[in-house]
């Protein structure tokens, strides 16, 4: 295992200020909070994914803390390579804008029994464990957490729980509650 380090370029690349920009982006359309919250996340996850593939190999970046994290011994971006990387990113992400807000808007369930087949059907934990955990109306709460709890679970088979916490923008303790609930479900 080669050792990692983590390099930052400032704020801009956290996930507190590309949410704000990213809410801005989509004001004006017509959504409600929910709606908005959903195609939001879908868009920063989809930003991720951009950003990770233009990244050297073994680094990946990390939106909660704003750090890229990379083998010790490879060569990052410099600070204008990295806004260039994160302007086609984000371009990439803007030509699929309407099929991300189909794929998010376009499948609202109308029953909790639909919400619950269209929450397994996020193939991403992680994702399913974001969008699951927007969910908390009452009704949906039992259902959504089981199908959250089992997306921190399935998250956590590959990686660290440190990681999934970061990822999900939580603790470790939560996600220690999580896997026990999920566990506790399924009677190991």
């Amino acid at each position: 295992m080669s050792w990692t380090t983590a390099t930052t370029y400032g704020p801009g690349y956290s996930y507190n200020v590309l949410a704000y920009e990213i809410y801005a982006y989509t004001d004006g359309g017509d959504y409600d909070d929910l709606q908005r919250d959903a195609l939001a996340e879908a868009l920063m996850a989809s930003l991720k994914d951009e950003v990770d593939a233009r990244l050297p190999k073994g680094a990946t970046w990390h939106p909660a803390t704003g750090e890229f994290v990379h083998p010790i011994d490879t060569k990052m971006p410099d600070a204008d390579e990295m806004r260039e990387l994160f302007a086609a990113a984000w371009a990439a992400v803007e030509t699929r804008y309407d099929e991300i807000e189909r794929e998010v808007l376009g499948t609202l369930p109308v029953s909790a029994d639909e919400l619950e087949r269209v929450l397994r059907a996020i193939g991403d934990p992680i994702q399913r464990a974001r969008v699951a955990g927007m969910l908390v109306d009452a009704t949906t709460r039992q259902r959504v957490g089981q199908v959250r709890a089992e997306a921190i679970y399935e998250a956590t088979r590959g990686r660290t729980w440190e990681e999934v916490a970061e990822l999900l923008g939580t603790g470790v303790p939560a996600i220690n509650k999580a896997i026990w609930q999920h566990r506790r479900r399924q009677g190991s």
